[in-house]
Protein backbone atom coordinates (compact mmCIF):
# COMPACT_ATOMS: atom_id res chain seq x y z
CA UNK A 1 0.00 0.00 0.00
CA UNK A 2 1.22 3.66 -0.78
CA UNK A 3 -0.48 6.57 -0.35
CA UNK A 4 0.99 9.75 -2.06
CA UNK A 5 3.70 7.40 -2.85
CA UNK A 6 4.73 6.60 0.65
CA UNK A 7 4.71 2.96 1.83
CA UNK A 8 2.06 2.40 4.58
CA UNK A 9 2.92 -0.86 6.71
CA UNK A 10 0.55 -3.70 6.55
CA UNK A 11 -0.45 -6.56 8.98
CA UNK A 12 -2.76 -8.97 8.00
CA UNK A 13 -5.86 -7.02 6.61
CA UNK A 14 -5.07 -4.14 8.73
CA UNK A 15 -3.91 -1.06 7.22
CA UNK A 16 -1.87 1.46 9.44
CA UNK A 17 -3.27 4.68 9.61
CA UNK A 18 -1.70 7.35 7.53
CA UNK A 19 -1.91 10.93 8.26
CA UNK A 20 -2.66 13.63 5.85
CA UNK A 21 -0.99 16.51 6.34
CA UNK A 22 -1.34 19.88 5.01
CA UNK A 23 -4.90 20.02 4.39
CA UNK A 24 -6.58 23.15 2.96
CA UNK A 25 -9.30 24.55 2.38
CA UNK A 26 -8.20 24.18 -1.88
CA UNK A 27 -7.64 20.36 -1.10
CA UNK A 28 -4.94 18.34 -1.66
CA UNK A 29 -4.80 15.46 -4.09
CA UNK A 30 -4.51 11.80 -2.32
CA UNK A 31 -3.21 8.82 -4.71
CA UNK A 32 -3.86 5.40 -2.92
CA UNK A 33 -2.47 2.53 -4.58
CA UNK A 34 -2.67 -1.04 -3.38
CA UNK A 35 -0.47 -4.18 -5.04
CA UNK A 36 -0.41 -8.03 -4.09
CA UNK A 37 1.18 -11.06 -5.38
CA UNK A 38 -1.09 -12.08 -8.32
CA UNK A 39 -3.49 -9.62 -7.93
CA UNK A 40 -4.28 -6.59 -10.37
CA UNK A 41 -3.40 -3.36 -9.06
CA UNK A 42 -5.72 -1.05 -7.92
CA UNK A 43 -5.58 2.52 -7.34
CA UNK A 44 -8.19 4.92 -5.83
CA UNK A 45 -8.30 9.18 -6.34
CA UNK A 46 -9.53 11.89 -4.28
CA UNK A 47 -9.45 15.22 -2.96
CA UNK A 48 -9.32 16.24 0.45
CA UNK A 49 -10.61 19.44 1.46
CA UNK A 50 -10.55 21.37 4.78
CA UNK A 51 -13.93 22.53 5.66
CA UNK A 52 -14.59 26.15 5.39
CA UNK A 53 -14.91 27.46 9.45
CA UNK A 54 -18.51 28.67 10.61
CA UNK A 55 -17.78 33.13 10.32
CA UNK A 56 -19.42 35.26 12.93
CA UNK A 57 -19.62 38.57 12.09
CA UNK A 58 -20.57 40.08 15.74
CA UNK A 59 -21.17 38.81 19.23
CA UNK A 60 -23.59 41.63 21.23
CA UNK A 61 -25.05 41.46 25.07
CA UNK A 62 -27.49 43.91 24.90
CA UNK A 63 -26.59 45.35 21.91
CA UNK A 64 -23.28 45.52 22.96
CA UNK A 65 -20.27 44.44 20.67
CA UNK A 66 -17.91 42.24 22.40
CA UNK A 67 -14.58 39.94 21.33
CA UNK A 68 -13.30 36.75 21.63
CA UNK A 69 -11.82 36.32 25.41
CA UNK A 70 -12.97 39.70 26.62
CA UNK A 71 -14.76 40.15 29.80
CA UNK A 72 -17.94 41.99 29.16
CA UNK A 73 -19.51 44.08 32.13
CA UNK A 74 -23.33 44.95 32.39
CA UNK A 75 -25.43 46.39 34.83
CA UNK A 76 -28.48 43.40 34.34
CA UNK A 77 -28.55 40.25 35.72
CA UNK A 78 -30.05 38.76 33.08
CA UNK A 79 -29.22 40.22 29.74
CA UNK A 80 -29.80 38.86 25.54
CA UNK A 81 -26.92 37.96 23.46
CA UNK A 82 -27.10 38.47 19.78
CA UNK A 83 -24.94 36.17 17.32
CA UNK A 84 -24.56 37.48 13.76
CA UNK A 85 -23.09 35.19 11.75
CA UNK A 86 -21.55 36.34 8.22
CA UNK A 87 -24.32 34.06 6.19
CA UNK A 88 -27.22 31.94 6.97
CA UNK A 89 -25.37 28.65 6.93
CA UNK A 90 -27.53 25.75 6.11
CA UNK A 91 -28.54 24.06 8.85
CA UNK A 92 -26.86 26.30 10.97
CA UNK A 93 -27.48 25.19 15.12
CA UNK A 94 -25.97 27.46 17.39
CA UNK A 95 -25.70 26.44 21.46
CA UNK A 96 -24.74 28.68 24.33
CA UNK A 97 -23.72 27.22 27.01
CA UNK A 98 -24.78 23.59 25.75
CA UNK A 99 -28.34 25.24 25.55
CA UNK A 100 -30.06 25.64 21.76
CA UNK A 101 -30.43 29.10 20.83
CA UNK A 102 -33.13 30.56 18.77
CA UNK A 103 -31.80 30.90 15.21
CA UNK A 104 -33.30 33.05 12.66
CA UNK A 105 -31.31 33.18 9.70
CA UNK A 106 -28.12 34.44 10.17
CA UNK A 107 -28.75 36.00 13.65
CA UNK A 108 -28.98 33.75 16.91
CA UNK A 109 -30.35 34.67 20.16
CA UNK A 110 -30.41 33.43 23.67
CA UNK A 111 -30.95 34.85 27.07
CA UNK A 112 -28.45 35.00 30.04
CA UNK A 113 -29.32 34.82 33.03
CA UNK A 114 -28.38 34.94 36.82
CA UNK A 115 -25.27 37.07 35.95
CA UNK A 116 -23.34 37.79 39.23
CA UNK A 117 -20.48 40.29 40.33
CA UNK A 118 -18.66 37.24 40.10
CA UNK A 119 -19.00 36.32 36.47
CA UNK A 120 -20.63 33.85 34.35
CA UNK A 121 -18.83 31.72 31.03
CA UNK A 122 -20.68 31.68 28.08
CA UNK A 123 -19.57 29.54 25.39
CA UNK A 124 -21.02 29.51 21.89
CA UNK A 125 -20.65 26.60 19.62
CA UNK A 126 -21.95 27.12 16.10
CA UNK A 127 -22.18 23.89 13.54
CA UNK A 128 -23.45 23.46 10.01
CA UNK A 129 -23.70 21.75 7.16
CA UNK A 130 -20.04 20.83 5.36
CA UNK A 131 -18.51 23.62 7.44
CA UNK A 132 -16.62 23.57 10.34
CA UNK A 133 -17.81 24.19 13.66
CA UNK A 134 -16.75 27.44 15.21
CA UNK A 135 -16.60 28.02 19.22
CA UNK A 136 -16.48 31.35 20.65
CA UNK A 137 -15.99 32.66 24.38
CA UNK A 138 -16.16 35.33 26.47
CA UNK A 139 -16.93 36.20 30.45
CA UNK A 140 -19.68 38.65 31.26
CA UNK A 141 -20.34 39.55 35.08
CA UNK A 142 -22.34 42.24 36.72
CA UNK A 143 -21.02 45.67 36.99
CA UNK A 144 -23.45 47.52 39.34
CA UNK A 145 -22.92 51.58 39.83
CA UNK A 146 -23.58 53.64 43.17
CA UNK A 147 -26.58 55.63 43.86
CA UNK A 148 -25.80 59.26 44.01
CA UNK A 149 -27.34 60.99 46.79
CA UNK A 150 -27.12 64.41 46.98
CA UNK A 151 -28.36 64.99 50.87
CA UNK A 152 -29.81 63.46 53.39
CA UNK A 153 -31.88 65.87 56.09
CA UNK A 154 -33.83 65.99 59.10
CA UNK A 155 -36.53 68.42 59.29
CA UNK A 156 -34.73 70.34 56.85
CA UNK A 157 -31.07 69.85 58.67
CA UNK A 158 -28.38 68.34 57.05
CA UNK A 159 -27.68 64.67 58.36
CA UNK A 160 -24.09 62.93 57.68
CA UNK A 161 -23.62 59.58 57.52
CA UNK A 162 -23.42 57.75 61.23
CA UNK A 163 -23.86 61.04 62.91
CA UNK A 164 -25.88 61.77 66.06
CA UNK A 165 -28.21 64.26 66.31
CA UNK A 166 -31.09 66.43 68.65
CA UNK A 167 -34.10 67.56 68.20
CA UNK A 168 -37.30 68.79 70.50
CA UNK A 169 -39.86 66.85 69.35
CA UNK A 170 -40.84 63.72 69.03
CA UNK A 171 -41.73 63.65 65.41
CA UNK A 172 -39.58 64.86 62.31
CA UNK A 173 -39.38 64.31 58.87
CA UNK A 174 -36.51 62.40 57.26
CA UNK A 175 -35.49 63.74 53.53
CA UNK A 176 -33.60 62.34 50.95
CA UNK A 177 -32.18 63.81 47.67
CA UNK A 178 -31.04 61.33 44.97
CA UNK A 179 -28.71 62.64 42.29
CA UNK A 180 -31.46 62.24 39.39
CA UNK A 181 -34.74 60.00 38.98
CA UNK A 182 -33.28 56.45 39.04
CA UNK A 183 -35.44 53.78 37.39
CA UNK A 184 -37.02 51.70 39.52
CA UNK A 185 -36.38 53.58 42.48
CA UNK A 186 -37.21 52.58 45.83
CA UNK A 187 -36.61 54.08 49.22
CA UNK A 188 -37.01 52.32 52.86
CA UNK A 189 -36.77 53.98 56.15
CA UNK A 190 -36.91 51.83 59.08
CA UNK A 191 -37.67 49.08 57.03
CA UNK A 192 -41.34 51.37 55.44
CA UNK A 193 -41.89 51.84 52.10
CA UNK A 194 -40.96 56.33 51.76
CA UNK A 195 -43.01 58.43 49.51
CA UNK A 196 -41.30 59.65 46.56
CA UNK A 197 -41.33 62.58 44.35
CA UNK A 198 -38.49 63.04 41.40
CA UNK A 199 -35.57 62.20 42.76
CA UNK A 200 -36.78 62.93 46.20
CA UNK A 201 -37.73 61.10 49.11
CA UNK A 202 -39.58 61.43 52.20
CA UNK A 203 -40.67 59.98 55.80
CA UNK A 204 -42.23 61.13 59.03
CA UNK A 205 -40.97 59.37 62.06
CA UNK A 206 -42.32 59.04 65.36
CA UNK A 207 -41.73 58.12 68.50
CA UNK A 208 -38.29 59.57 68.79
CA UNK A 209 -37.17 58.92 72.22
CA UNK A 210 -34.43 60.38 74.64
CA UNK A 211 -32.53 57.16 74.21
CA UNK A 212 -32.30 57.64 70.98
CA UNK A 213 -33.84 56.25 67.64
CA UNK A 214 -32.05 54.90 65.32
CA UNK A 215 -32.98 56.06 61.56
CA UNK A 216 -31.78 53.38 58.80
CA UNK A 217 -32.41 54.47 54.96
CA UNK A 218 -31.74 51.81 52.70
CA UNK A 219 -32.73 52.70 48.69
CA UNK A 220 -32.26 50.36 45.60
CA UNK A 221 -32.49 50.74 41.56
CA UNK A 222 -32.01 48.77 38.68
CA UNK A 223 -28.59 48.66 37.73
CA UNK A 224 -27.61 49.76 40.95
CA UNK A 225 -25.61 48.95 44.23
CA UNK A 226 -27.73 48.80 47.33
CA UNK A 227 -27.11 52.07 49.06
CA UNK A 228 -27.51 52.65 52.86
CA UNK A 229 -27.66 55.53 55.54
CA UNK A 230 -28.00 55.41 58.92
CA UNK A 231 -27.77 57.84 61.74
CA UNK A 232 -29.46 58.51 65.11
CA UNK A 233 -31.69 61.16 66.32
CA UNK A 234 -32.38 61.81 70.12
CA UNK A 235 -35.22 64.13 71.45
Amino acid sequence: VKVNNTPVNVTGKTVAKYTLQGITEAGINVKIELTAKNKNSKTFNFVARRAEEILIASVRLDGKPYTENEIAKTSNTTSVLSVTFKEAYQELNVKVNKKDAKVEGKVATASIESITETGVGIEIVATAKNKAPKTFKFKVVLKLEEIGVEKVTFDGNLVFKDSKIETNKTEGDVSITFEESYEDLKVKVNNEDAALSGKVATKKISNISEEGTDIKIEATAKGRKLFSYEFNVKK
